[in-house]
């Protein structure tokens, strides 16, 4: 079993803003998957996707692609072209 949270990548800047402002360097984000294994046997995947909305679409979408990637493993995947 495995539970999703799909998010922007704005999101995650916002969420790290603090860290980012406390350390004053720029911190670059990627379009990422990211697997942990939780203690019931499952899996958290967080999505972080270079988009202005995320709606349900998106979310079709990204099930049907993380259904079909044949090399998710434990660890962060990143993709795509890192944004500031």
């Amino acid at each position: 079993m495995w539970n999703m949270t799909v998010a922007t990548l704005a999101h995650y800047r916002l969420a790290e803003a603090d860290v980012i402002a406390t350390t004053e360097s720029r911190r670059f984000f990627c379009p990422f998957v990211d697997i942990k294994e939780e203690a019931d046997g499952g899996y958290q995947l967080n999505v972080g996707l270079d988009l202005p909305v995320i709606d349900e679409a998106v979310i079709k979408k990204t099930i049907i692609m993380i259904r079909n990637y044949k090399r998710l493993a434990i660890g962060k995947i990143e993709f795509g072209t890192a944004k500031t």
